[in-house]
């Protein structure tokens, strides 16, 4: 079993004099971050919290919160985390059901405490041990109720490991935690740092990500695409080895800019069953993801990506149990759709429960989102189905664009044509909306298809 103690241990010991964390001016080496946790722990002591009790944990990224959570794992409690932006009683309600016995959510303060524990009990045919259990966390529910995924600390550690072999991290090496440590791809960087001895910089409240990475100079860094986009924008430069991209479609066009600007983009595609990422490009700038160590794919008869390895997750957890929905050989099924070809490479069309039949043709609508993405005027794009009488279903996108001017149908739908066939073509396009509600660092792909339903009505006079 892969001990949490013995890799902070390790940490502490090879990269004493280094920088663990910096936000602000504040900055915490490797050697006075073991004394930070070793206070946090006799304080968690004092409260009865014993290992495999289960703690909610509700927090915008900062210095206290990675030391609270390296604490809680080195003490082999199970951390379930939120996203701090839910209201704090649906916070409880869920926390509550997870079985677990108090809630941070002012890291500062004293947590609130909320039930006796519920013992977290193994599904028949499970094959992992329940005190293995680390974290819980949540499935954006971008397509559906999000999920809570439970993670070994063995999951984490093979994740980052891999991660590692592929693009290097090591002292004096710095990586800008940019997207929230709630969500997988926040997480893994926590632990991506520890077994390299790099620095986790997290910016301080409202400092937004171009000034944050002027501020700090970072060699590493993860993003969306949206967040590239504006990074570019900006002008921004200076991320000098690597920058992590996923979390949905990546036009070829976006890529050609940051290589035009000095940006070492690497691609990726991950999940959070599987701890984060499993297949990255390994040079900047590749079109083609390939699967990294400790992680196996394999593509289906019907096309369905599917995964396992070291860092497969525990399980779902429901109901006081953990079930791992994996066929006979241990492949789990991703949902996702794709291809490898024969270096081995991973291509991603879209996702299975994404995909509608228009006129009898099936339709994945991350490939006409793609399609659109490479048409430099168009910042973001989703595409949705409506219902129609004489085709089942129809297309329509939603385009976020960079001037009014650039909002022409007309011309989007003849530059389409040059790549898509017909039936794939949107034939009702409508501006990119205000306030779309959250799902992680994913589009909220539900919101946008009772918009495209409601718009539709509006227009039909329904």
């Amino acid at each position: 079993m892969i001990d949490f103690s013995r890799i902070f241990k390790d940490a502490v010991k090879q990269y004493s004099s280094q920088i663990a964390l910096q936000s602000g001016e504040e900055r915490i080496s490797y050697e006075e971050l073991d004394v930070r946790v070793k206070e946090q722990q006799q304080v968690i002591q004092a409260l009865g919290i014993q290992p495999g009790d289960c703690i909610a944990v509700a927090a915008p990224n900062n210095i206290e919160y990675c030391i609270l959570l390296f604490t809680l794992w080195r003490m082999r409690v199970i951390t379930c985390l939120f996203n701090p932006k839910i209201p704090l009683e649906q916070i409880r309600q869920q926390a509550v059901g997870l079985g677990c016995r108090y809630c941070f959510n002012k890291i500062n303060g004293c947590p609130s405490p909320l039930t006796r524990v519920t013992p977290v009990r193994q599904h028949r045919g499970g094959s992992h041990e329940p005190q293995n259990t680390a974290t819980i966390l949540f499935t954006s529910g971008s397509s559906g109720k999000p999920k809570a995924v439970v993670h070994s600390i063995a999951n984490h550690y093979y994740s980052a490991k891999g991660s590692n072999e592929n693009i290097p991290v090591q002292p004096p090496d710095s990586w800008l935690l940019s997207l929230p440590i709630y969500h997988v791809s926040g997480l893994s960087i926590l632990f991506r740092c520890l077994l390299g001895g790099a620095t986790i910089i997290l910016p301080e409240k409202d400092e937004k990500l171009q000034d944050a990475i002027i501020h700090y100079n970072p060699t590493h860094l993860s993003l969306v695409t949206t967040q590239l986009y504006r990074l570019l924008k900006h002008g921004v430069r200076g991320i000098t080895k690597a920058i992590l991209l996923g979390g949905g479609a990546i036009p070829k066009s976006l890529l050609s800019e940051a290589a035009q600007n000095d940006l070492p983009v690497y691609i990726t595609y991950g999940l959070t069953e599987m701890a984060s990422q499993v297949a990255t490009a390994n040079t900047p700038g590749a079109l083609n993801a390939k699967v990294l160590n400790h992680r196996q794919i394999k593509i289906s008869d019907d096309g369905e990506i599917l995964v396992k390895g070291e860092t497969l997750f525990e399980g779902y957890w429901s109901e006081g149990a953990i079930s791992r929905p994996v066929e006979e050989d241990g492949w789990f099924a991703t949902g996702d759709v794709g291809t490898l070809d024969e270096q081995g490479c991973l291509t991603v069309t879209g996702r299975k429960d994404n995909m509608f039949i228009s006129g009898g043709e099936n339709i994945y609508p991350e490939e006409i989102e793609k399609q659109l993405l490479n048409m430099h005027f168009i910042h973001n794009a989703v595409v949705v189905p409506v219902k129609d009488v004489e085709f089942g279903c129809r297309p329509v996108a939603f385009l976020d664009v960079h001037t009014a001017r650039d909002f022409n149908p007309e011309e989007i739908i003849n530059q389409l044509r040059k790549v898509l066939p017909g039936f794939k073509i949107p034939r009702e396009y409508y501006p990119w909306p205000d306030n779309i509600p959250s799902a992680g660092i994913k589009i909220n792909r539900q919101f946008f298809i009772q918009l495209a339903q409601d718009n539709t009505s509006k227009r039909r006079g329904g």
